[in-house]
């Protein structure tokens, strides 16, 4: 259901998306960064997951420098949150869709995919500069 409502949005918006093992692929160019982004539904628990996933992953060295960036970034957020594998450096950012009485409005499709495109733009040259500098 979450994810016929995710294909039907994302074709009427004429946004081009992959599919594989569940999930849904949209890549994002943004005027700072690019990245893939990431539709997980999760039917039985009625919600629907959105990773942006950070196209730099942090080297072992850096691991708790970005840790410790991502928490600082993550204690002003208001919604979603950084997340860090500290096994194999990946970052995204997450956000998700609470689904009430079975019901998916495109208007919240929408600000919840910009919330999470406009915060991993904003932060993304900070998270850059800790992996690479």
């Amino acid at each position: 259901m979450i994810t016929q409502t995710m294909k039907q949005f994302l074709e009427q918006k004429e946004i081009q998306y992959m599919e594989a093992d569940e999930l849904l692929r949209i890549d994002v160019e943004g005027e700072r960064s690019n990245w893939q982004v990431f539709f997980r539904p999760v039917d039985e628990e009625k919600l629907l997951v959105i990773y942006s996933l950070f196209h730099y992953k942090a080297p072992a060295e850096k691991l708790k420098e970005v840790a410790l960036l991502l928490s600082e970034i993550n204690y002003g957020l208001k919604i979603g949150n950084f997340e860090i594998n500290l096994e194999n450096g990946e970052i995204h950012f997450k956000t998700y869709l609470d689904i009430v009485d079975d019901n998916l409005p495109q208007l919240w499709i929408e600000r919840s995919i910009s919330i999470n495109v406009t915060t991993m733009e904003h932060f993304a040259p900070r998270i850059v500069k800790a992996v690479i500098d």
